[in-house]
């Protein structure tokens, strides 16, 4: 749970948190920071893994919306991107 006080720094729109990057207030760094992690997973070999940074809502409450796949769980439906992202459909699991 949040404390009155971290609530109402969420309120005012400030930068809260114990852990790195939150605890350094920088905002060019957490974001510095959640980009790293998108790029780290995208390199994963059998992943695919987008991300919705644009969708951060209000305040730091808000989040980073990251969608994960498994390769060998999805095929590309289209060939186009919409809106630059491709459209995916789950397939049926593998069996093992």
């Amino acid at each position: 749970m949040y404390s009155r006080e971290q609530l109402q720094c969420f309120i005012d729109g400030e930068i809260i948190g114990e852990s790195y990057p939150y605890d350094t207030g920088n905002e060019e760094e957490i974001k510095t920071y959640i980009k790293q992690l998108y790029y780290r997973i995208r390199r994963i070999t059998n992943i695919i893994c987008e991300a919705e940074f644009d969708h951060f809502g209000s305040g730091y409450a808000s989040f980073v919306e990251f969608f994960c796949y498994r390769k060998e769980d999805i095929v590309v439906v289209k060939d186009k991107e919409k809106y630059g992202i491709l459209e995916y459909e789950k397939t049926e699991p593998c069996s093992m």
